[in-house]
């Protein structure tokens, strides 16, 4: 059980988690789906959830493995050629899309809530598979010159993704949903710069994208939700610690004041996350001496990563308010173009004459030149930039 709990609350300590292969958690998949299920039947109003398990049953796990790299490719760039097996591919997976595309629609649409670090959480490579095929499915209709069904589907499917960002799911789910939403929102971008987007279209859209950022929720709700109601966190990790180290004098010493400190610097931890990027500190070792002197709460919580799951979420939000401008830049209102914030600055998103950007996280004006790539560093130079317009 120990080493059950350590694997799953191991997420918050490095988010590799999200890029072990998904053979890993097969068990743990079934756990989800079996509990979504139970969830489902006593909440049968929740046609999504319904949705999202066929998606998730239908989903082809290995045969999306074999094409995700070209996948990625097709939403940066676009779908080029004849793609006769990727084409082979979508058409096998067509009833897994066409679930999510229906989970998207549905309403109401919520999972089975967060209650532990114990609680089986989605399958992150199925819910990734599911968003790549998507978007490569809509860059093919593009492609196809079907521009406004396109730019629905992708719309669909990042509806879709944030669900997984509701408040009542843990902060694995929570980058779910972001690692989603960034790949649909990307697919999105190039769509709705393309010349045969209607208007009708793109004012249907830039509406279901204003309500989209008004119902997503920032990671400090998120966080409050995962630790703060039981400790469980904490309890998992001083259960590894007595396992280590259970000849470590100090540690035992400490245990007995740990769930008060681990309160008062959480307390404090979620303070500063809800405050915008740039106004935010990092939860380093003095910000954790600041609140409090247990070397047993400080070690445990300087391993959890917190800027970079805060700089993920901002990370998907910028690329949702660039769909938003550019919704806004097709429909020729250039006036609403203030509205539309840069989470990482707080000022409106910068337009140049060829080009819209983000300033991403180094919050530095590099005039869209230099991008920003993740790989690089979460917290990396580089904005986040729209290298075209819409005509």
């Amino acid at each position: 059980m120990k080493k059950k709990l350590y694997c799953s609350f191991s997420c918050f300590i490095v988010l590799g988690y999200l890029l072990i292969c998904s053979a890993l958690f097969s068990q743990e998949e079934d756990k989800w789906i079996i509990e979504a299920k139970t969830f489902l039947a006593a909440h049968p109003e929740n046609k999504g959830l319904g949705f999202l398990i066929q998606a998730v049953e239908k989903m082809n796990i290995e045969a999306y493995l074999s094409h995700s790299k070209d996948m990625d490719n097709i939403i940066r760039t676009g779908w080029k050629g004849q793609n006769q097996k990727l084409q082979e591919l979508l058409t096998s997976q067509s009833p897994a899309m066409e679930a999510a595309a229906q989970a998207g629609q549905a309403a109401p649409f919520s999972l089975p809530p967060y209650k532990d670090v114990d609680s089986p959480v989605p399958s992150f490579s199925k819910m990734q598979g599911i968003a790549k095929m998507m978007s490569t499915d809509a860059r093919r209709l593009e492609s196809a010159g079907m521009v406004d069904q396109a730019a629905d589907r992708a719309v669909q499917a990042a509806f879709f993704g944030d669900v997984f960002c509701a408040k009542e799911q843990s902060l694995i789910s929570y980058l779910i949903g972001l690692a989603s939403l960034k790949i649909f929102f990307i697919s999105l971008e190039s769509i709705l710069c393309h010349p045969g987007l209607s208007i009708q279209a793109a004012q249907k859209i830039g509406g279901r994208l204003f309500e989209l950022d008004k119902k997503h929720i920032g990671i400090s709700v998120i966080l409050r939700n995962e630790f703060r109601p039981s400790l469980s966190g904490l309890k998992v990790f001083r259960d590894i610690e007595d396992d280590l180290e259970s000849k470590d004098s100090t540690i035992q010493k400490l245990l007995h004041n740990d769930e008060v400190d681990y309160q008062k610097v959480w307390d404090a931890i979620i303070a500063n996350m809800e405050k915008p990027y740039w106004e935010r500190k990092n939860i380093d070792a003095a910000f954790i001496r600041e609140q409090i002197s247990n070397q047993f709460v400080e070690k445990f919580v300087q391993n959890i990563n917190f800027r970079e799951a805060a700089t993920r979420a901002d990370y998907a939000i910028a690329h949702l308010r660039l769909c938003e401008a550019l919704c806004a830049l097709k429909l020729q209102k250039k006036d609403l173009l203030a509205q539309f914030q840069d989470p990482f600055t707080g000022r409106p998103l910068v337009l140049a004459p060829d080009r819209i950007y983000s300033l991403g996280p180094d919050m530095i004006d590099q005039k869209g030149a230099l991008l920003y790539d993740p790989t690089n560093g979460t917290v990396s130079p580089g904005d986040i930039a729209v290298l075209a317009l819409p005509k």
